[in-house]
């Protein structure tokens, strides 16, 4: 929980959905500074019975099962493994265009809807639209791409050219 996951714009997103009476369970993952902030933000908004604060969950699986949407609010990423994992459940996907990392990962925004970084009026109609959208089919072929053996392969052959082994 800290500046670059920005759960805040999650949880502004959630008070728009609250006014519109949409019914929603929010579960937050991770520790981290900003927690008591985000904790306090919850109980002045009346959020708290919607949201649950989780904490470091060391294998995070579990929880992503139960999810109907997963939520990547991140100003920035590398390459979150979480959105992966989301695919790989065939979670419905809602993800920040940030500047690396989910449209990659995402083939250039086939398997998830974006929004725009810090706009929660953004994100809650995007949440708004995903509810009433059925689950992307997603071949099991796109998965290859994340294979630990392919990718093994590659980094060899790229060593044994580059080095002449």
């Amino acid at each position: 929980m800290t500046e670059q996951k920005d759960q805040i714009t999650i949880l502004k997103s959630l008070l728009i959905l609250k006014k519109k009476k949409i019914k929603f369970k929010l579960l937050l993952l991770g520790k981290g500074y900003l927690r008591n902030k985000l904790e306090k933000f919850v109980n002045e908004n009346g959020l708290k019975e919607n949201v649950k604060f989780l904490g470091f969950q060391s294998n995070p699986f579990s929880v992503l099962k139960q999810a109907d949407i997963f939520i990547l609010s991140s100003l920035y990423e590398g390459s979150p493994n979480v959105l992966i994992e989301a695919l790989f459940l065939r979670k419905k996907i809602i993800t920040t265009d940030c500047p690396t990392g989910p449209s990659e990962i995402l083939s250039k925004k086939i398997y998830g809807e974006f929004f725009k970084m810090r706009d929660y009026n953004q994100l809650a109609n995007k949440i708004i639209k995903i509810i009433k959208i059925k689950k992307k089919n997603i071949p099991h072929s796109f998965f290859r791409k994340y294979d630990v053996k392919p990718i093994c392969r590659t980094y060899r052959n790229y060593i044994t050219k580059t080095f002449n082994f």
